[in-house]
């Protein structure tokens, strides 16, 4: 479960530094997909929602309007 967070972690901050002009949904999908397969599904949802908020906050910190 550690790794599957640290994932989404690296992909977050890989969008961060990227900025908000690049698209990173597609490598958001790697941890929800880990997650659900080797954990279960209120896991995947979990990390699923996470993704979104670390993506939006990371374009949101990034200067995305």
């Amino acid at each position: 479960m550690v790794l599957i967070l640290e994932i989404a972690t690296i992909v977050g901050l890989f969008d961060y530094v990227t900025g908000f002009e690049l698209d990173f949904f597609a490598f958001y999908l790697v941890p929800v997909i880990l997650a659900v397969w080797f954990v279960g599904r209120g896991f995947g949802i979990f990390v699923s929602v996470l993704c979104v908020v670390v993506s939006i906050a990371g374009d949101v910190i990034a200067g995305a309007r």
